[in-house]
């Protein structure tokens, strides 16, 4: 991941992507992601693990950002 932040960096674009874990969204966090929000998908059919459930709680993911550190010459 550090090698795309670099030549996210260089370029001067952000990093997009989803966490699918509590434990990946704590090392996104480390990392200088950003959440930008908590998706619940299968709410009212599925477990928190996937499994089938009526009425369960549904699958968390996180939508998650980096940005790259403005630069001098990247500043209009």
């Amino acid at each position: 991941m550090r090698d795309h932040q670099q030549a996210a960096q260089a370029a001067n674009l952000p990093i997009w992507l989803e966490a699918t874990s509590t434990g990946s969204r704590a090392l996104y966090l480390s990392m200088g992601f950003e959440e930008i929000e908590e998706i619940r998908l299968g709410k009212g059919k599925v477990a928190a693990d996937a499994s089938p459930q009526p009425d369960g709680p549904g699958v968390s993911l996180w939508a998650m950002v980096w940005w790259p550190t403005p630069t001098p010459e990247a500043t209009p």
